[in-house]
């Protein structure tokens, strides 16, 4: 619903006199520029024509502006008021007469007077973050607003402050499953349990770390129910993490988080193994051996896929398999994966009575 002309004149009053009391001494048209430049996005457009004076008042009302905002759940709005503030502060920063001046008059000879200005809207955000965090709310637009300072010498600070606050969504979780993996747990705990990483994970705005967790702990618990056959546990289990293991697997494939690529390949042959129709286990497999040509289980699993799927072609005396493939060629590859395949030698003794006959 679109605000009144009154309701926003007042409210743009009252954003002028939260930039007065910020800074008393700023021109009235000014005041009015930091109270526009502050709402949604127009921050950055703003910031490159305001006077120092200005940029300072842009800055402190930003502030404020997050404060609001953070008692919404309106992720767009937080992320565009933490934005404001951070970039208000960073450009601040880059003022180096101004903020020099500023800092010798408020407390003398007060060192690297830039950086500690620039930390200012870190800070701020930091403690928004682990406010929220602590909370269990969302903050994905916390963190991407926070990484703006990622190119900047203030990034250790900001990815400190988002470990941080991923650390108090994960930590929770990880004791649960620490516990779970004691005992005999039942199916709905496990589950609950991996609910709540997927859930931690949509609100820490899909964050590599609970896409680990997720995929690392997960074999604490797969391989029992694989093992006593609770097929369709697993598949509930596996529905579970489809998400952050299909995040993290992608990640895998640019290069990126390639320590985990062998708990994501297995999470792809466990899916294989479930998959309803044959072509659907075969491209399963062939995406956990993409994911980590080095794991045994993927191997094995796409051996014998390659290994069924000729077989199938030389029981119906076809020339082709099903994928237009050689029998050959698939035995040869399969062979090349895993030589000691169960049903290497029986496929391969059907190849060889088809070429006596056919000679």
């Amino acid at each position: 619903m679109s605000r009144s002309p009154r309701r926003a004149l007042l409210e743009r009053i009252a954003r002028e006199r939260v930039v007065a009391r910020a800074m008393p001494e700023l021109p009235s048209p000014w005041r009015a520029r930091a109270a526009v430049a502050v709402e949604g996005d127009r921050v950055p457009e703003a910031i490159a024509g305001v006077s120092d004076r200005a940029l300072h008042a842009l800055a402190a009302v930003a502030g404020v502006r997050l404060a609001i905002a953070l008692d919404a759940d309106e992720e767009r709005v937080v992320e565009a008021r933490a934005r404001a503030l951070l970039r208000s502060w960073l450009a601040l920063a880059e003022r180096h007469a101004y903020v020099d001046r500023t800092a010798a008059a408020i407390a003398g000879d007060v060192g690297d007077a830039r950086r500690v200005v620039a930390r200012l809207g870190v800070d701020r955000l930091a403690r928004a973050l682990d406010d929220r965090a602590g909370q269990g709310r969302e903050i994905g637009g916390l963190l991407r607003a926070l990484a703006e300072a990622s190119g900047s010498e203030l990034a250790p600070i900001a990815d400190r402050a988002r470990r941080d606050a991923i650390d108090r969504f994960a930590e929770p979780v990880r004791r649960t499953l620490d516990e779970l993996a004691t005992r005999r747990a039942t199916t709905d705990e496990i589950c609950a349990a991996f609910e709540l990483v997927l859930t931690a994970w949509r609100r820490c705005d899909r964050d590599v770390e609970l896409e680990i967790l997720a995929v690392e702990r997960l074999g604490d618990f797969a391989w029992d129910l694989y093992r006593e056959r609770a097929l369709d546990d697993l598949a509930r289990l596996l529905r579970i993490v489809s998400e952050p293991s299909a995040s993290l697997a992608a990640r895998v494939a640019r290069g990126e988080a390639v320590a985990w690529a062998a708990p994501c390949a297995q999470v792809r042959v466990f899916l294989a193994e479930l998959a309803p129709s044959f072509d659907a286990q075969l491209a399963l497999a062939e995406r956990a051996f993409a994911v980590c040509p080095t794991l045994r289980n993927a191997r094995v699993v796409l051996g014998d896929f390659l290994l069924t799927r000729a077989e199938r072609a030389l029981d119906r005396g076809a020339a082709r398999t099903s994928a237009g493939t050689l029998p050959d060629d698939d035995v040869a590859r399969a062979a090349s994966l895993h030589p000691e395949l169960k049903r290497l030698a029986v496929v391969r003794e059907k190849l060889d009575r088809r070429a006596r006959r056919a000679s």
